[in-house]
């Protein structure tokens, strides 16, 4: 079942927060400005998945993006570090670095949200892959046996499947699906990088990995969607919420400070159910 009013509630709701990069200041301002409003629920927890920068991870650059995320509210962020955030090119600086600039506990680290567990990773992407760590998904996999029965949701820069190129974008994804075909537990993957628009019919899609599905959840973009630069993008974000038996995802476009439709079916709320 779905909610038919599209205001997320508060309590179980987490704020999925795409790409921010290059984002202009005016453009910033938009975005924070959206948050004032009364049909914008303060929710405790949001999660950021990655490319917060648009650079090499100039460490001048992370304070004005940081805070873009303290402005969305008083609850809680965490976020994944993305290519844009170290210097993808010579590795220095490197994907550690990014993450100690952001504040987080580490590259990979687990959050209890309450009504689910954040699993937030580091992985890398197809233009980062002179990275010389391969991502080992071993510790995802103590991760989710870690937190057997409870609700997982991994958030993690790259897509496990492009929603227009298809097939994997992180190196390791095949790896990191057989993992997750063997955790029930394992819910969702919240990823970003792809900059997809937010009525892309595979912005939110099932995934299958293997014997199994998960929700395959994008954040879409602030900065800008593909597959250009233009004024008129919309700044988008999704919301995700997490009842007993479904996941639910909903879109707001900042700039026009509204809650829109989205995903394949273009409703205003996309409805996962958690078998």
């Amino acid at each position: 079942m779905s909610r038919s009013h599209p205001l997320p509630p508060r309590a179980n709701t987490l704020h999925v927060v795409g790409d921010t990069q290059a984002i202009s200041s005016a453009r910033a301002a938009m975005v924070s400005a959206d948050f004032t409003r009364p049909t914008v629920p303060d929710v405790p927890y949001r999660v950021q998945v990655g490319d917060l920068i648009g650079g090499t991870g100039e460490p001048s650059l992370f304070p004005a993006a940081i805070a873009l995320l303290d402005s969305m509210g008083t609850g809680q962020w965490w976020a994944c570090v993305g290519n844009h955030d170290y210097d993808y090119q010579d590795g220095s600086p490197g994907p550690a670095d990014a993450a100690a600039s952001m504040g987080m506990p580490g590259l990979n680290f687990t959050v209890d949200l309450g009504y689910a567990m954040l699993i937030v990773s580091y992985v890398r992407v197809g233009v980062s892959l002179n990275d010389p760590n391969p991502y080992d998904p071993t510790w995802l996999d103590e991760q989710l046996t870690e937190h057997a029965g409870r609700t997982c949701l991994i958030a993690a820069h790259g897509p496990l499947e492009h929603p227009d190129e298809g097939g994997p974008h992180v190196p390791e994804a095949d790896e990191i699906m057989a993992v997750l075909a063997e955790h029930d537990n394992a819910k969702a993957w919240l990823h970003g990088h792809t900059h997809t628009v937010i009525d892309h019919p595979r912005l939110v899609m099932p995934l299958d990995v293997g014997g199994r599905t998960i929700a395959h959840i994008n954040g879409s973009a602030t900065y800008y969607t593909d597959p250009d630069v233009d004024w008129t993008d919309r700044l988008c974000t999704t919301w995700l919420t997490v009842e007993p038996d479904w996941l639910e995802v909903r879109f707001r476009d900042h700039g026009a400070h509204q809650w829109i439709g989205g995903g394949p079916s273009g409703s205003r709320v996309w409805t996962y159910p958690l078998l």
